[in-house]
């Protein structure tokens, strides 16, 4: 299959390409089965192959085999993906060779992308699974965010409503031990995740600050104490055109990243390198245009309602010490304590400096 065919295929569900390349990164169909901290926004690796077959490889979930392979297997489970199965079928041939490696097939009755997920949401609303209350939410918590369980799937529920309170899917958790895959979001997922952010029903447009978390858990916690948290749901998933013209639109001016302190949340705000050696841009280059962006440094390990569970004070602390970030065409690092030029001077310095010493607003 040519370059043009491939970035055709992945403009059926709004995954840019770059042709140019003897390979293309698109983004993986089995992304919510992906782990935490692993790579699920481009992590299919295409070969371009003039002519014949592609081959396909997820570098998170290890899915692998012809693109019509992967992509005939994804449409069974969402129908989201049936334009692309059959646009390749067409251009590529529908071989069914290759393997599905390490991948948990889920059996999901007659869902599909344009199920009723309001009517979904207020089924699962009349049950709370214990695990949710362990983890300490509360009634208010429940009530905001219409928190549930679907007690045949045995998984906890976070409906995800968009800014005019409409359910557009449902991320489901496991509650159970042993139960695989630990999310399973409603079909559809590729598309919602791009364009609508966890918390966005109750954004308040009189108020110029955001808050981004990565995933639900930290949102609902973290709404506790600010306004306008908002989850992009997972670290990886970043902001795309639309989510970046709401938070315009809602009058957003700064936006505060409480991202997680590991590697993966380090690396969705500064960037990374995939494994072809090209450097992907993160949050700091896709927002740092368009508003004034401070980092909140959280703790190792800990998460912001991990804070708020132990002390709400814990997490004023760390938004009170967050930084300014300023532009900086130099820096391309990927996580704290990477070494790195700068532009000016060609000395060097850690991400971390960086921070403490880029403490003025952007003018």
């Amino acid at each position: 299959m040519d370059a043009g065919t491939i970035a055709e295929v992945a403009a059926l569900y709004g995954s840019p390409v770059d042709p140019r390349r003897k390979d293309s990164h698109i983004n993986c169909p089995f992304g919510q089965f992906h782990r935490k901290g692993f790579d699920s926004s481009q992590g299919l690796s295409v070969k371009i192959v003039e002519g014949g077959k592609s081959p396909a490889w997820c570098f998170s979930c290890n899915t692998h085999g012809t693109l019509a392979h992967v992509f005939a297997k994804a449409a069974e489970l969402d129908d989201a993906y049936l334009a692309a199965a059959e646009f390749i079928a067409k251009n590529d041939g529908a071989s069914l060779g290759g393997a599905l490696a390490r991948f948990s097939r889920v059996e999901i009755d007659n869902e599909t992308p344009n199920s009723d997920w309001t009517s979904y949401a207020g089924r699962c609303a009349r049950l709370i699974p214990p695990y949710l209350l362990s983890r300490g939410i509360i009634q208010t918590d429940i009530v905001n965010f219409q928190l549930g369980y679907d007690d045949r799937m045995e998984r906890a529920v976070f409906p995800v409503k968009d800014a005019d309170k409409k359910v557009v899917g449902c991320i489901r958790r496991a509650v159970v031990d042993g139960q695989n895959p630990k999310y399973l979001d409603t079909p559809g997922a590729a598309a919602w995740k791009r364009t609508v952010f966890y918390g966005e029903h109750r954004i308040d447009r009189t108020i110029s600050t955001a808050y981004l978390v990565e995933g639900p858990m930290g949102t609902i916690f973290a709404s506790r104490i600010y306004p306008n948290v908002l989850g992009i749901m997972g670290a990886s998933t970043g902001i795309g055109e639309v989510r970046l013209e709401k938070l315009k639109s809602w009058g957003v001016k700064l936006i505060i990243l409480m991202l997680d302190s590991d590697k993966a949340g380090q690396e969705a705000v500064y960037g990374r390198w995939d494994p072809h050696g090209k450097f992907l841009p993160g949050l700091r280059q896709r927002l740092r245009p368009h508003f004034a962006v401070k980092i909140a440094t959280l703790p190792e390990k800990q998460d912001p309602d991990d804070l708020v569970r132990r002390n709400p004070n814990l997490l004023r602390e760390v938004v009170s010490g967050a930084k300014y970030l300023v532009a900086d065409a130099g820096l391309t690092g990927v996580a704290r304590g990477v070494t790195l030029p700068t532009p000016k001077t060609g000395n060097t310095l850690t991400i971390t400096d960086y921070l403490r010493r880029d403490t003025r607003p952007p003018n």
